[in-house]
């Protein structure tokens, strides 16, 4: 569960952009990293900035465009959404639109700059030498963020900084979920389990263990994992799956993508 508000961090010198992001805790929750050399927009996606377990990627649809838009995928490949820019009226406002099939033009949230004058200040006074690398500490452009129905469900907004890109994105309330959409890294997913269930035959001596991880669409309340154990020390053996389960979830990518109700 992610720790809002979730803080963003730019670094600018890099010879390709990077973001590490972190929550509330400080714990780094993804990292990103455009790729060098691309015709096409394209950034790979990883647990952290160690970058040994990818995520997924966004990539473009176009080379250079107004109304480019982003598709996201998991790690397997499967796209799974996508952000969409408003072409001209991007130009004096910024506005992205998010589709949770990456393949329709249903739109389920959006992305749109509360103020422009803000915006325009701050790119004007980021090109002036040396008084552009204050421009961070005083402008502070802000992102709304919508849904279809127009509710407000959380702000992104540019923060005080120093010679790098700092951003929050903040909560400004609770969605409604009625399920979410689960899906792991399947390789990765299947070798930390067969040596969590080796560990737990060696040391509990089970004769049999059935392990279910439910992807695709779980509704709220619904049990997206099912163990069934058969052992003569089967307390002790549920006891060290649920441990196994939490080594698991820090291991392994699992996504669960969010379809919010309207």
């Amino acid at each position: 569960m992610l720790r809002f508000p979730l803080e963003l961090r730019f670094r600018n010198f890099a010879l390709t952009r990077q973001i590490v992001v972190t929550d509330a805790s400080g714990s780094e929750v993804c990292f990103v990293k455009q790729k060098a050399f691309k015709l096409k927009e394209s950034v790979a996606l990883f647990r952290d900035s160690s970058q040994n377990v990818p995520l997924g990627s966004i990539e473009a649809n176009r080379v250079i465009d107004w109304s480019a838009r982003y598709t996201f995928t998991d790690a397997n490949g499967r796209p799974f959404g996508a952000v969409g820019r408003r072409g001209m009226k991007s130009l004096f406002r910024a506005h992205y639109d998010i589709f949770s099939d990456s393949k329709s033009d249903n739109v389920s949230m959006s992305i749109q700059e509360e103020s422009v004058a803000v915006r325009i200040f701050d790119s004007i006074l980021s090109q002036i030498p040396i008084l552009g690398m204050f421009s961070g500490y005083f402008l502070h452009p802000t992102y709304a963020i919508r849904k279809a129905d127009g509710t407000l469900v959380a702000r992104l907004r540019k923060r005080a900084a120093f010679l790098e890109g700092r951003f929050t994105l903040e909560k400004e309330g609770e969605l409604s979920l009625p399920g979410l959409f689960y899906e792991a890294y399947e390789p990765m997913a299947r070798k930390v389990l067969e040596t969590h269930l080796r560990e737990l035959g060696e040391i509990h001596g089970c004769d049999a263990v059935l392990f279910i991880h439910r992807t695709g669409w779980v509704p709220v309340g619904e049990a997206s994992l099912h163990i069934r154990v058969l052992s003569s020390h089967r307390v002790e053996a549920l006891r060290y799956l649920a441990d196994s389960i939490d080594r698991l979830k820090l291991d392994v990518p699992i996504w669960k993508q969010v379809e919010p109700s309207a």
